[in-house]
């Protein structure tokens, strides 16, 4: 999702849910100048003024292979960006790449005290906004076993019912974690 203001405009991916980012601190963040990732080269939180985004999206362009041939990594916006940062940052007019966006659910997995994963408030409370991509939610099910109990959910639904993880998360994130 894209939106423009008078300061340039904001990307979202749209499996981002807020944790701790406001409305408030958004129109804060948005008055500083350039392009800013909160996700690292991952394009799930960015805003930049109209000059940095016009520049970084050309730059993506002409970065973009003519001819692909078998075996070379798939082109995404996700490996332009890191591409991008790593050989022309200063080009790329950067003013902030940060890591305030989790991969994934903030929860502890299971432990002897808890038999399902508990909300990390902590954690969640140290992030803007949780990225529920399909990568980052199949790795709380299967590998980090942070996944948010669903009634009646099969383990290999975690994909189809990320959006009701996400309900999950955030009514505990409200209901344990702000007070």
């Amino acid at each position: 999702a894209m939106d423009e203001d008078e300061h340039g405009g904001w990307m979202s991916d749209y499996d981002l849910f807020p944790l701790t980012l406001t409305g408030e601190m958004g129109l804060k963040l948005a008055e500083e100048p350039g392009f800013k990732t909160w996700a690292g080269h991952v394009p799930a939180l960015i805003h930049s003024d109209r000059e940095s985004w016009d520049k970084v999206l050309h730059m993506m362009m002409d970065n973009i292979p003519e001819d692909r041939k078998a075996g070379m990594p798939m082109v995404t916006d996700m490996f332009l960006l890191q591409f991008l940062h790593e050989f022309h940052k200063k080009e790329m007019n950067v003013t902030e790449w940060r890591s305030k966006v989790l991969g994934g659910f903030p929860y502890a997995p299971p432990s002897e005290e808890h038999d399902e994963p508990v909300i990390n408030c902590k954690l969640a409370k140290m992030a803007f906004a949780a990225h529920l991509s399909h990568h980052d939610v199949e790795e709380a099910m299967e590998k980090w076993h942070k996944y948010p109990k669903i009634e009646g959910m099969k383990s290999w639904e975690h994909t189809e019912r990320r959006g009701e993880a996400a309900r999950v998360m955030m009514n505990d994130f409200r209901d344990k974690c702000l007070e």
